[in-house]
């Protein structure tokens, strides 16, 4: 109908604890990517790093530069 507000698509928001997980890693080992500056820093919410499930592929490739994946 007209004047009616449609809700944005919504997406879908992961820990760094996430993340790992999905890719078979260590939360450290992730956030250690971070760390070292191997990957630009995300968004935070207070101290958590917001990221989304397209930073995986990215987290992904760093985690195996890095040894931390085979």
């Amino acid at each position: 109908m007209f004047g009616e507000k449609t809700m944005p698509a919504t997406v879908e928001f992961l820990s760094t604890a996430d993340a790992a997980e999905q890719l078979g890693a260590r939360a450290w080992q992730v956030e250690r990517l971070y760390e070292r500056g191997l990957l630009p820093e995300p968004p935070r919410v207070g101290r958590c790093r917001v990221l989304t499930e397209r930073d995986l592929p990215t987290i992904e490739r760093a985690l195996r530069r890095a040894g931390y994946l085979e």
